[in-house]
């Protein structure tokens, strides 16, 4: 981590430390085109690091490879290997990184806190995971900045996002209820990755007073709110149609429970027309409810209120157009 700050002819700061991933090294950085520039040589490569002058928070990274692009042969218990070139065959030995892992942290505020498998497998849809790659070798302890991969299997559960707004951190985005397995993999050697289990647990609020459910997800089936019962329940659509399963649950379903004969209402936040899918036309309707044109009441009503503030507007109807586009995503 590279930290700086502008100070003035006098060596007196005058303005916020501000940092960024990379290194240093005895390479003295100098001013180009408004920018600050240096370079860092490790294994076999170059890394051009930039920070743009008239903006602090505006910085670049670029790699070059030097000429070999080396992968792991074999490797002692040590972690010294015998590497080759994937395009010319060319074999040296060199100590390399033997162990791989992702710092995870989340954010309150402008604030970052380190997180461990506690948290990351009990989060909840629309949740932000941050991560930064550490390689090192367990016997030198010296750090590595090879090349690396991150692999997802359920990009459904779990998105991957490029750092954004001058974060230093790359992160995962909580798309939805279930789980996925993330692994960090060195390019160099195959053999080397770290896997993490991230696992969003099905949740949905059954308020007994008001006879409702809510704080569901889009996506949720008839087969998730019944593992919520211990005895059997019955859910129909607004249309009264008896749903098997794995049938979607949206805004104005009833559920009953077939031994008491208690009857609740889904709410789901966004899906304002009932279809169980939030898009374009829970936008419209939310639009004519604030036009006065076909006023939304009830569960409905409740369904519009995206940001929980009581009263319906174009707020509500950003919220819905962000969950569309994948922007945000409409959590509990």
């Amino acid at each position: 981590m590279v930290n700086y700050t502008k100070i003035d002819g006098d060596g007196n700061q005058t303005g916020k430390i501000y940092e960024m991933s990379g290194d240093l090294s005895d390479c003295v950085p100098i001013a180009v085109n408004g920018k600050l520039v240096w370079y860092v040589c490790k294994n076999d490569d170059i890394t051009f690091y930039e920070i743009n002058l008239a903006n602090l928070t505006s910085t670049n990274k670029t790699e070059v490879a030097r000429g070999h692009n080396y992968k792991v042969v074999t490797m002692d218990e040590k972690g010294y290997a015998t590497v080759r070139c994937r395009t010319c065959g060319h074999e040296t030995q060199r100590e390399t990184a033997d162990t791989i892992y992702l710092k995870l942290y989340m954010k309150s505020g402008n604030n970052f806190y380190g997180i461990n498998q506690y948290t990351y497998q009990d989060l909840k849809p629309g949740d932000r995971v941050y991560a930064a790659v550490s390689m090192y070798n367990s016997t030198s302890s010296k750090a590595y900045h090879d090349k690396y991969t991150i692999e997802i299997d359920d990009k459904d559960v779990v998105q991957y996002c490029d750092p954004q707004n001058g974060e230093s951190y790359f992160s995962f985005v909580v798309k939805k209820f279930g789980s996925a397995n993330i692994t960090v993999r060195s390019e160099m050697n195959d053999g080397l990755y770290h896997t993490y289990q991230f696992i969003v647990p099905f949740y949905c609020y059954i308020n007994s007073a008001n006879k409702t459910i809510s704080s569901f997800q889009e996506g949720t089936t008839v087969s998730d709110i019944a593992g919520k019962y211990t005895g059997p329940v019955q859910v129909k659509d607004t249309n009264d149609k008896v749903l098997d399963n794995s049938s979607k649950v949206g805004t104005g379903y009833k559920v009953t429970e077939q031994e008491t004969g208690k009857v609740y209402t889904t709410i789901l936040r966004g899906d304002v027309n009932g279809d169980a899918i939030i898009d374009v036309l829970d936008m419209e309707a939310i639009q004519k409810s604030i036009l006065g044109i076909s006023p939304l009441t009830g569960v409905y009503e409740q369904a519009s209120d995206i940001d929980k503030d009581d009263q319906i507007s174009v707020l509500d109807m950003e919220a819905i157009q962000k969950h569309v586009l994948g922007i945000e995503i409409i959590s509990r």
